[in-house]
């Protein structure tokens, strides 16, 4: 319950309204927004015929399925396309931390769901190209130890060998540097 009594809602009920305000907001209901509008000055003006008829070329054009296949080919590549550019002996995978929780019923910092999904799907792409990953994380919060080693606690024992620890990080652009940093030092020994 919220404070100043009103409902509190839950997530499923958040996810329906934005589910319905982006229904609403579609294509579709666009063009017939511009066909109300154009309906009521029909008989007035040339211009609103010219209108409705490239509306109802946009409307057709768009609900072929053609259409849809390419405007979402962008949206996913050829899969394995970048299997095809790895140089084993430059590439790591890199996998920023997303965050820890505290378990309160086991008294401990865990990492985020999005944390353990990144590691898990990286630990997946590793073991079938071998290259070693990079868990970049640093310390968050006070007396607490790092993203990173919090992460590599919930690896399993025979994959330990394959992360790298990146423990000074604690964004995106710290990250970048620390990891360019690594690499250089990398490429020198």
């Amino acid at each position: 319950s919220c404070t100043h009594g009103a409902p509190k809602l839950n997530d499923t009920k958040v996810e329906k309204m934005k589910y319905t305000i982006l229904k609403l907001i579609n294509l579709p209901f666009v063009f017939l927004l511009i066909y109300i509008f154009s309906i009521f000055f029909l008989g007035k003006k040339k211009f609103f015929k010219r209108i409705i008829f490239f509306n109802t070329l946009l409307i057709l054009i768009f609900s072929l399925p053609i259409t849809s296949y390419f405007l979402e080919k962008p949206l996913y590549p050829i899969k394995n396309t970048y299997e095809d550019n790895i140089n084993i002996d430059y590439s790591i995978i890199l996998v920023p931390a997303a965050g820890i929780s505290y378990n309160l019923k086991k008294k401990i910092h865990e990492p985020s769901e999005y944390s353990i999904e990144r590691i898990h799907h990286a630990l997946n792409f590793s073991s079938i190209v071998n290259i070693p990953i990079i868990v970049s994380g640093g310390v968050t919060k006070k007396n607490v130890i790092s993203e990173a080693e919090i992460i590599e606690k919930y690896v399993e024992k025979n994959f330990k060998k394959k992360l790298i620890l990146e423990k000074k990080s604690i964004n995106s652009y710290e990250t970048s540097i620390n990891i360019r940093r690594y690499i250089n030092k990398s490429k020198t020994s």
